[in-house]
Parts: structure tokens; C-alpha cells; sequence
């Protein structure tokens, strides 16, 4: 009986030897594991081509007026705006056009709703784009199809939960020329990345997504922009023999015209 008590003791004192040994193997497995994971990596953003040099951009967030002067803002002007990224396909077709949120269109819509020169402003999506890629007079005539004289591309550039920024170009629909260079770049105070890494609800406030937060930037430079060409606009009226472009007896929209509306609605009657 003696013995057998002792063998018994013997044994649980090998069992948990052995229980403690593989303990510790695991945890230095987990440990090398651990320690062999790859670091996340950052995928760099390609730039697009935009139609102009990218030194003509400016170096940090502001604009760059490309003609020389500031061009006065044309009367009644519709204005478009297209996001794009660098997927088309190497067949003279490299951007294509990004659609925009909801949310985010709707911002822009309103941008200069209280600017009386401005008519309306038109986000670009994917409607009537070619899935393989366009070039950007295909999207400067897309804008020109929906009558607007001004067209606004921006690409988006390597954006991650702590920083973005974004380059745009302002066009001429009519005369394909390039008007005003923008740039808009954003880093988040480091408060609030540890807080967003912390804490899932807080990645969903706009405080916390730079992409976000400089677009709205980007969408600041371009407000301001068009204010100045309305003022310079005022600032060149004087005495002309030229006929106002303002018909007051008309609407400023074709869909607001009702014959225009009567026509259509009686297919073409």
C-alpha cells in the first residue's frame, strides 16, 4: 500500500511537469508567433494625370490660379464634379470615374447654393462612362452634355484612418482649359487616431475619417474660389453692347419650362 501511495504521488508530480513544460512551450510559440507577424503595409495611391503638370500644383493646401488671372464666373453657370482614380486600362483610357456617396453629394450640391451666378452644381457618376476607362474630355463632355460651363475633377490620394489629401482641377467645359489648380491635405491630431483605435464608435464620426475631413477642405477651396470669380465678375461689369444674359421672362432650368415639359409629356406632340 505504501508503495502504491508513493507511485501515485510520483506520477502527479510527473503530470504536472509535464503540464507546466508544455505551458510554456505554448506561450513561447505564441510568443514567436506573435512576433513574426508582417507589419501592415501602405498601399500608395497612383497619381492621375488631370490634365496638367503636376508642379502646378500648389506645394500645401490652397489653390493655384493656372491662367494667369483669375477668370470672372460665366452667368448662370452649372458646374460639375467628378471624383476619378488611376484603374482605367492601358488603352488611352486611364481614369475612371468614382461614384459619390449620397451624403457627400448632397454637400456638394449645396456648396454655393447662396451664390446667385451659380445655377447649379452636378456630381458625375457612372452613367453613360465607360467601365474600362476614360480620358478627360469624355468627362468634360459629359458635363457639357448636362449644360454646365465649369467641370471640377479630384482624385482622392492615399487615404488612411489618420491622414489624406486630395489634388482637383478646375476646368472649362467650353474651351477645354484648365482654370484653377487645388490642393487639399489633412492629418489627424494624434488624439484622435488613439482614441479611433480604442474606441469602434468613434471611427464612425466624421472627426475621425480624414478622407472625410479633406474633402471638406477641398470643398472650402472650391467655394472660395468661385466667390472670388463672382466678385470679379461684378468687379468687370460696365457699359457693354453686349445683350444680358439674364432672361427674366424664361426659367433658368429647361425642366422648370412648361412647354418645354408639355412637349415632352405628350411625346413629343
Amino acid at each position: 500500500m505504501p508503495n502504491r501511495a508513493s507511485n501515485r504521488v510520483i506520477c502527479s508530480i510527473y503530470a504536472a511537469a509535464a503540464i507546466g513544460i508544455a505551458g510554456c512551450s505554448s506561450n513561447e510559440n505564441h510568443q514567436q508567433i506573435e512576433q513574426k507577424a508582417p507589419a501592415p503595409t501602405i498601399v500608395t495611391t497612383p497619381l492621375c494625370d488631370l490634365g496638367i503638370d503636376s508642379t502646378s500644383f500648389p506645394a500645401d493646401s490652397g489653390t493655384h490660379v493656372l491662367s494667369g488671372d483669375l477668370p470672372a464666373l460665366k452667368p448662370m453657370a452649372g458646374i460639375a464634379v467628378a471624383r476619378v482614380r488611376c484603374e482605367g486600362d492601358s488603352a488611352g483610357r486611364p481614369l475612371q470615374v468614382e461614384p459619390i456617396s449620397a451624403e457627400r453629394a448632397a454637400l456638394w450640391v449645396q456648396l454655393v447654393s447662396d451664390l446667385a451666378r451659380v445655377r447649379e452644381i452636378v456630381v458625375l457618376g457612372t452613367l453613360s462612362m465607360d467601365p474600362r476607362g476614360v480620358v478627360q474630355n469624355e468627362i468634360l463632355d459629359a458635363a457639357r452634355a448636362q449644360e454646365c460651363n465649369y467641370c471640377l475633377i479630384f482624385q482622392m490620394v492615399d487615404p488612411i484612418p489618420s491622414a489624406a489629401s486630395i489634388r482637383a482641377v478646375l476646368w472649362d467645359t467650353e474651351s477645354k482649359n484648365a482654370l484653377i489648380a487645388f490642393q487639399a491635405a489633412i492629418q489627424l491630431p494624434q488624439a484622435i487616431v488613439e482614441k479611433c483605435s480604442e474606441d469602434e464608435e468613434v471611427k464612425l464620426l466624421r472627426e475621425a475619417d480624414a478622407s472625410y475631413q479633406v474633402e471638406a477642405e477641398l470643398r472650402g477651396l472650391v467655394r472660395d474660389a468661385l466667390w472670388d470669380m463672382a466678385a470679379r465678375t461684378a468687379s468687370d461689369q460696365g457699359p457693354t453692347s453686349r445683350p444680358n444674359p439674364w432672361k427674366t421672362d424664361q426659367p433658368i432650368l429647361p425642366r422648370d419650362n412648361y412647354r418645354n415639359r408639355h412637349y415632352f409629356f405628350r411625346g413629343g406632340e
